[in-house]
């Protein structure tokens, strides 16, 4: 289970992708639209060799939900060869250890997030594109995650309350 886990340190940790809007002291529903328009002008945009980010949603109640494609073969290839196996053994091996290679890619999302999570909460806010500075005004965050078939994988969220 743990080489086959070191793949997922090289799964995006997302920052926003705007540079040149104005931000806002507060946000409305009306302007966390016009910022997910404007993000999806660069869409799709590839994150790594196996994350795509497809799209951004805001949606009432000001959430800004992220929507990822992410390759799970890929994954599971790049994860045989650099631990030296082939990709049906650690098919095995993933199914085995995990009960499927769903579940292997939700627990997968579920590391990432952790990873996400720490790398928010101690990044300095010292910048306003900073996730953490949309969550002070009451932005929340959603990073959801499918696989190639439009399955959906896992998903995690920042808010406000995300860091205690």
């Amino acid at each position: 289970m743990g080489s086959a886990m070191k793949i997922v340190s090289y799964l995006p940790i997302t920052l926003l992708f705007i540079s040149n809007l104005a931000l806002p002291a507060d946000f409305s529903d009306d302007e966390l639209i016009e910022i997910a328009n404007e993000m999806n002008k660069t869409m799709p945009r590839v994150m790594d060799q196996f994350t795509v980010a497809k799209n951004v949603n805001a949606i009432p109640g000001l959430y800004l939900n992220y929507i990822y494609e992410i390759d799970i073969e890929e994954v599971i290839t790049a994860a045989a060869q650099q631990n030296n196996t082939t990709v049906d053994e650690l098919k095995i091996r993933l199914v085995s250890n995990f009960g499927s290679i769903d579940n292997f890619a939700k627990t997968a999302i579920d590391q990432l997030s952790i990873g996400a999570k720490n790398q928010y909460c101690t990044t300095p806010d010292d910048a306003e594109l900073e996730p953490r500075y949309l969550a002070e005004k009451g932005v929340t965050t959603v990073h959801k995650f499918y696989n190639k078939n439009g399955i959906f994988v896992g998903s995690y969220s920042f808010d406000k309350n995300t860091c205690g």
